[in-house]
């Protein structure tokens, strides 16, 4: 049981270490790591163009909270000369009546006083709108400056995706590039071709050695018959070459003139 349990971890093994082989082999190539930091950017820019987008919003937002800021302000001011009216209109009351009992029981004593009263409760409710939207725009701003830096940021990161992305499959390539190469000059029989190499080295010692020689030889062969020759142009035609050659007796001398007239035939 235990062989059998061990025969199938063998395998087990085996077959991991096969797919953990190529799936290293397939995350190093080149166009592999070219997808996946694609991946890595198209994700990066999707979240960048939502997170832009949602920014956008609140810029918006923010613009149109400080127009009803402008609004409201416009409105403030104009209930304050509203009330500085109401007030105006007492105080040019007051001078046709005897005393101030007699213009607070006026009905136009009574109804300014009313109209300044809705006035105070309105530019009270007024102001204190103006102060809680004024401190949430300030805390929109901020927010807003923060979130421009990462958009900036976000921006910034994927300009470096990419050109790390370039770098790193150039990288890769060349390293791939480079162990391809070395692995096929480990391959190459240099020593059986080098010996090739120098057997054509040495035959071609040997001929220009014998070319050498032979040329020498016929130089030397030449020199020395000239030698011999100059040897007898000089020397004294009774020589001993000419001795043995008898050429005397091959050619007739020509005969002195006494010899000529001894031999003259009688008249």
């Amino acid at each position: 049981m235990k062989k059998i349990i061990g025969f199938f971890r063998a395998l087990w093994l085996v077959f991991t270490g096969m797919f953990a082989s190529t799936t290293r082999q397939i995350n190093q190539n080149a166009e592999v790591i070219r997808g996946r930091y694609d991946d890595a950017i198209g994700e990066q820019t999707k979240s960048l163009e939502t997170f832009t987008e949602a920014v956008s919003d609140k810029g918006a937002t923010i613009k149109k909270r400080q127009k009803e800021l402008v609004k409201l302000q416009d409105e403030l001011a104009e209930k304050k000369r509203y009330q500085q009216g109401a007030i105006n209109m007492i105080k040019s009351l007051a001078k046709g009546f005897p005393n101030e009992e007699a213009l607070k029981s006026s009905e136009q004593y009574i109804k300014c006083n009313d109209a300044f009263n809705t006035l105070r409760a309105e530019i009270a409710e007024k102001e204190k709108r103006i102060k809680d939207m004024q401190a949430a725009i300030e805390v929109s701003n901020k927010d807003m400056a923060r979130q421009k830096a990462a958009v900036l940021k976000m921006r910034t990161e994927i300009a470096n995706l990419k050109d790390e992305k370039l770098d790193t499959v150039s990288r890769v390539e060349l390293a791939k590039n480079e162990a391809k190469a070395n692995a096929l000059l480990s391959n190459i029989d240099t020593h059986t071709k080098m010996d090739e190499i120098q057997e054509i080295r040495s035959m071609a010692d040997s001929l220009e050695a014998r070319a050498e020689t032979s040329a020498e030889l016929a130089g030397e062969t030449k020199s020395n018959m000239e030698e011999e020759f100059k040897k007898y142009a000089d020397a004294n035609t009774d020589n001993e070459f000419d001795k043995l050659l008898n050429l005397g007796s091959l050619y007739d001398k020509p005969e002195t003139k006494k010899e000529q007239e001894a031999v003259k035939l009688p008249e």
